[in-house]
């Protein structure tokens, strides 16, 4: 039996609960809200301009669970999948999953609570496959994360959000890594958050781990709404073997190459707020809030290319080639060779609109 590998959730810094006094005046800015920021910043409001919310697209997000009371998914199709306590119906004992969902699918709904409070998705009209994998601690076993993988695969999944990572040194071949590579084979696009320095605790270095470092997988970094990258977001080491090899597969000893090199794009998460468990709304900061952006832009590609799901692993490896070819250059990025990687801001800011042109 293999030891029991423990994953937890990729996110960092205390929530903060927008209490329901009332007393926040957000806007409705143009129907995106408090949204309007990052959804702007990965170019997402012009792939709606296009008449582009994601609908026929299966998303799959491996996490805590969810709130389906929320108002802010009402309408919306959701499966739901229970690995941890085997519950007929949808919940969420954390908050975590609740937050990941409300970025990709919120529908925008004025709160009753807030003068003008409105928060939209990114992809408001995918459908969701909910699979708790994670408890209420944010703690989850390694397998049940595999299994999970499989069950997403299994049920029709185009796109798996993972905004977890393993805080121990990767084992090529372990049952998350395994499935992580099935399912890619199979032409399914995992996105994976990059993981964050744990401050609090003295952390100073922080390189990606598994699930993120598996090759294929896109893993993203966290940058702020000024695009300059979270002091906590993880990043590639730059050192052989990075991210470039396959569960099973000795560690070559090349460095990691395109278009493997990790992370591979970042995405808003810092202070992003979104649905939280109790019919909430929460300001949360990680690389976790990063992922499902990256998930939700391409849930909106795939509506309108819809042939590039569910193929293989050479499509996936193509449209993520795409996708870092097209993210905007920040950071140290933008003044050296515009094909060129960095360790913290991968090759770029996501750019859903110049993404599809590319396409």
């Amino acid at each position: 039996m293999l030891p029991r590998r423990s994953l937890a959730l990729a996110l960092v810094l205390v929530l903060v609960t927008v209490p329901l006094s009332g007393c926040l005046n957000l806007g409705s800015s143009n129907g995106y809200g408090e949204s309007a920021w990052y959804v702007k910043m990965v170019q997402a409001d012009k792939l709606h301009d296009r008449g582009l919310t994601g609908k026929g697209v299966k998303v799959a997000i491996i996490d805590t669970g969810i709130d389906l009371s929320h108002p802010e998914f009402n309408g919306v199709t959701i499966e739901w999948a229970d690995l941890v306590d085997h519950r007929a119906e949808a919940y969420d004992d954390n908050g975590h999953g609740t937050h990941v969902a409300g970025i990709i699918v919120a529908q925008g709904r004025f709160s009753t609570f807030f003068s003008g409070f409105r928060l939209r998705g990114l992809a408001p009209g995918v459908s969701l496959l909910i699979i708790k994998a994670m408890d209420a601690h944010g703690d989850g076993d390694e397998a049940q994360v595999a299994q999970g993988i499989n069950t997403a695969v299994a049920n029709g999944a185009s796109i798996i959000v993972l905004s977890l990572g393993g805080k121990t040194k990767p084992i090529f071949g372990t049952n998350t890594e395994n499935a992580v590579t099935a399912a890619i084979n199979k032409g399914v696009y995992v996105v994976a958050a990059a993981g964050n320095a744990q401050k609090d605790k003295g952390e100073t270095e922080c390189p990606i781990n598994s699930p993120a470092s598996v090759a294929g997988v896109i893993a993203v970094g966290a940058v702020d709404k000024n695009a300059a990258i979270a002091d906590f977001s993880c990043h590639g080491t730059g050192k052989e073997g990075n991210g470039s090899v396959l569960p099973g597969v000795p560690s070559p000893v090349t460095r990691a190459k395109d278009p493997d090199k990790k992370p591979e794009v970042v995405a808003p998460g810092v202070d992003v707020l979104s649905t939280w468990k109790d019919e909430g709304y929460a300001m949360a900061s990680g690389t976790s809030q990063a992922a499902p952006m990256v998930g939700a832009v391409l849930a909106l590609i795939l509506e309108a290319k819809p042939n590039l799901a569910h193929k293989d692993a050479a499509t996936v490896e193509s449209v993520k080639t795409q996708l870092m070819g097209s993210s905007k250059k920040i950071g140290p990025l933008s003044t050296g060779d515009p094909t060129s990687h960095d360790d913290y801001y991968g090759y770029g800011l996501v750019q859903g609109d110049a993404l599809l042109r590319s396409l």
